[in-house]
């Protein structure tokens, strides 16, 4: 059956909804076990991990043959011979607290094994800073090798920094007559990055630094699975989440950064000198990385929000922890947030700044919408002509295909002419998808009334009760208005004449329903946009069947 350029149309929204399902059943914050790494190095090595590995401690690769990885298309390098006794953390409580406008920092040992955001309140979001204290490592702990009587000690038990001051805190590792380890940390009272310093033994020797480590419980949300380390390995990105078995991979090459991270949230290690990441992932749920510099000195550390624009300042590619999808999809993301935030400057309150960035995109594609919805208004005019041709030549296909593409000619229709536009504005709603949905500006931001945050959805109230298969427990508005919205839409643009778009009718009063449903759950900021989107896309309409002059043969 040949589809009319309509008909393709709505095959091409119903492809869309299939594809943001799939996006979110398969890309979002659920664990998927056979998950490989995003873009692994070609430097990377896979071994079997001892059942008991759950710290962040460099774990050896076994000497038998290496656990194969989903294929990469890399080739393999076997790592070079590894100590039989990796470094472990020395444990003896020096502890000093850290204080400042933007959060509340304890260091012991010298790894972070407390943080308290003040412009954050703890949250399920936060479970990866919540639970820094009970890694066998923390982040930043230099894992160094040193005697039964070794102990740190630090030069302060408190350290107030105040906005525009610094302050240093120094940890040394003292092993009988020599100081086995130095580091020394440079706090700013209005930044979340720290200058750093670290030394183990001779300043050319190597430096191990855990990255941390999470470990998931049974009832944690399904947000903890976006917690991965990354790190950007020969200008590719790894990427290794949670992966529910025993595994050790050990990247080698130039490594600028390494980080531990969650959706919104990050502890970064930002060293010119690195060149190794140990990367061990356990069955109970266990994520540990280790991150080793060539040589001691100077590097910097960044534990905070993931604010794309700040991560940006480093230079060296960390912004890549914000998730802005792949190729262009990534470009126009980063855009759009970036514009996001310079509008909210101006009017600060997101949920207004995201209706005005709306209303701006929509004059962007004003012509390619109008080609869309002139086509479709014209496919509707011509549609009892077209039932005609099909009842007179039903049994001669190829008469009635001439005869169609001649009736197209003769009053200057293209019946591709609404699919081409749509196909052309798709990047722009993935980008802006993937900018609302991980936006760390977005997280706690609210727009009026009952809509407090509009990184969550904008529940209303409770339900006593979830509805199965679509996941409904909660009244949220925005969605409903949404649905209607587009049913409103649906009767402004295809209003029917004597049945001839019977069929077209229900299948299009389907879309109000998949979609209202798919957005159901998701970010209050994606679907105000895309409602907004819908509300300015009827006003379009409007206002071009009021110019709109009757359909014409072209003589």
């Amino acid at each position: 059956m040949k589809l009319s350029g309509q008909q393709r149309m709505i095959l091409a929204l119903f492809v869309a909804a299939a594809v943001m399902f799939a996006y979110s059943t398969f890309f979002g914050p659920k664990r998927d076990k056979k998950e490989a790494p995003e873009q692994p190095a070609p430097a990377e090595t896979v071994a079997k991990a001892a059942p008991e590995t759950t710290a962040p401690e460099t774990a050896p690769p076994e000497t038998g043959a290496p656990e194969t990885a989903a294929p990469t298309g890399e080739a393999e390098i076997p790592a070079p011979p590894r100590p039989t006794t990796a470094p472990e953390r020395v444990k003896t409580g020096a502890r000093a607290v850290v204080t400042t406008a933007l959060y509340v920092a304890t260091f012991e040992d010298a790894g972070l094994v407390h943080l308290k955001l003040a412009e954050y309140p703890p949250d399920e979001d936060q479970l990866l800073f919540a639970r820094l204290d009970g890694a066998a490592a923390p982040p930043y702990a230099p894992l160094v090798e040193a005697g039964e009587n070794a102990r740190w000690e630090v030069d302060r038990k408190t350290l107030n920094v105040r906005p525009g001051a610094t302050g240093k805190l120094v940890f040394k590792l003292v092993d009988g007559e020599r100081v086995a380890a130095r580091a020394e940390y440079v706090f700013r009272g209005d930044d979340y990055e720290v200058a750093a310093n670290v030394v183990a033994g001779d300043e050319d020797d190597p430096v191990a630094l855990s990255m941390g480590s999470f470990v998931k419980a049974e009832d944690d949300p399904k947000e903890v699975g976006e917690i991965s380390v990354d790190a950007l390995v020969d200008t590719k990105k790894i990427h290794d989440k949670l992966s529910g078995k025993d595994e050790v991979k050990n990247y080698r090459g130039d490594i600028p950064w390494a980080a531990l991270r969650s959706k919104y949230f990050i502890l970064a290690a930002v060293a010119p000198q690195g060149d190794e990441l140990t990367v061990t992932r356990t069955k109970n749920d266990a994520l540990a990385g280790t991150y080793v510099l060539k040589g001691g000195g100077d590097y910097k550390i960044y534990f905070g929000p993931k604010g794309y624009d700040r991560l940006k300042e480093f230079k060296v590619g960390l912004e890549r922890t914000v998730d802005l999808g792949w190729s262009i999809i990534g470009v126009i993301a980063a855009l759009m947030l970036r514009l996001i935030i310079l509008l909210n400057d101006v009017v600060h309150n997101y949920g207004v700044t995201i209706i005005i960035f709306s209303f701006i995109i929509k004059l962007l594609t004003y012509w390619p919408t109008g080609i869309q919805l002139k086509s479709s208004q014209r496919m509707q005019e011509i549609q009892p002509i077209l039932k005609q041709l099909r009842e007179k030549y039903k049994g001669d296909s190829q008469r009635m295909n001439t005869e169609t593409m001649a009736l197209y000619k003769k009053y200057k229709i293209n019946p591709f002419g609404g699919c081409l536009p749509l196909v052309l504005q798709i990047p722009i709603f993935w980008g802006m998808f993937n900018a609302l949905r991980n936006a760390i500006e977005l997280k706690g931001a609210p727009f009026l009334l009952w809509i407090s945050d509009l990184s969550q959805p904008d529940v209303l109230f409770k339900l006593p009760f979830t509805i199965p298969l679509v996941n409904i427990g909660s009244v949220n508005v925005l969605p409903i208005i949404m649905g209607v919205t587009w049913v409103l839409q649906n009767k402004f643009t295809m209003p029917g004449k004597g049945g001839v778009k019977s069929e077209q009718q229900k299948l299009m009063a389907w879309l109000p329903v998949i979609f209202t449903l798919l957005f159901y759950n998701w970010p209050s900021g994606l679907v105000l946009y895309w409602t907004s989107n819908q509300l300015f896309t009827m006003a379009q309409m409007f206002i071009m069947r009021k110019s709109m002059r009757p359909l014409e043969a072209n003589d």
